[in-house]
This record gives structure tokens, sequence and C-alpha cells, in this order.
């Protein structure tokens, strides 16, 4: 059971619908099922309201209320896997205004979308996204046509960094 509410992020909702699972399933074969986390934990008890019913819906709650502005650069930071430094967010997400990435970053954690994670060995701030959270972005992401190019984006800003930190 500990490692089904680590995999679903401590998130409440989602530890409640995955219990709900234990009637079928054993905790081995729900943690075996999560990869898929979206699709997996539902539930159609009368009386839960139609953004619980699902964590996917209530995920698409707090997206619907992001602007026009804030969905994208949400979708794009799908793209990194156990967070990352806000000085390759900007370079990653398109976003050269360094205010304007801050700005747009902090309203995603103030919607609480993302995550200020802990500062690098650098100092250098760090945001984070709940995997639950990150797997949403990606479907989302993916939907577009943009999705190829922001994992490109991603790949280069790591293997630019590796380059400067270990010099062949």
């Amino acid at each position: 059971m500990v490692d089904i509410c680590a995999r679903l992020d401590g998130l409440p909702l989602a530890i409640e619908l995955a219990a709900a699972r234990i009637r079928m399933l054993t905790p081995d074969a729900i943690c075996a099922r999560l990869g898929n986390r979206l699709a997996l934990l539902s539930t159609s008890s009368p009386g839960v309201s139609e953004r619980q019913r699902t964590l996917r819906a209530t995920i698409q709650w707090s997206y619907e209320l992001l602007d026009e502005d804030e969905r994208p650069l949400f979708r794009r930071l799908g793209v990194f896997l156990g967070g990352a430094p806000l000085s390759l967010v900007g370079r990653v997400v398109g976003l050269d205004d360094e205010l304007e990435m801050l700005e747009r970053v902090g309203s995603l954690i103030d919607k609480s979308l993302l995550r200020r994670a802990e500062e690098g060995t650098d100092g250098v701030g760090r945001i984070d996204m709940l995997e639950s959270i990150r797997e949403f972005a990606l479907e989302h992401l993916a939907e577009t046509s943009e999705a190829d190019d922001y994992r490109e984006r991603h790949a280069l800003a790591y293997l630019d960094l590796a380059r400067k930190r270990n010099p062949v």
C-alpha cells in the first residue's frame, strides 16, 4: 500500500479511487496498473460530483481554469520528468524573457499544477510536477503537433548541460 500511495503522489482522491479497486485487485495488481493511472482511477459511486469521479476529471477541471497562455506552457512542462531547474525551463518551453517565464511558472504553482522543488546544489531554483498531473500534461501535449519538438528541445537542453558540466 505504501508503494501505491507513493506512486499516486499522496493525492487523497487518487488514493481513495485506488482503494476502491481493492474489491477486485490485489495491491500488487493495482500498483502494476498505475502506469496509466488516469484510466484506472475512477468511480461510479452515486453522490460523487462529476469532477471527482475520476482523477482525470479533477485535473481537467483545473486545466480548464487556465487561461489560453497558460495551457501550452502547462502541456510543454510535461516533458520534464522529475522536475527541472528554472534555468532550463524557459529555454525548453520557448520563454526567453526570464520575468515572463517566472510569472507564468509562478501562476501554475499558485494553481497547484506545479510545485517549487528543492534547490539544486548550485542554488538554482527547480520546479516539479506531480506524476499524475505530468501524465495528464503529456497526454495533452501528444494531442498537439508540437510534442516531438518539445521532446527534442528537452533532450538538446540536457545534452548541452551535460557537455558544459563534463567537456570532452
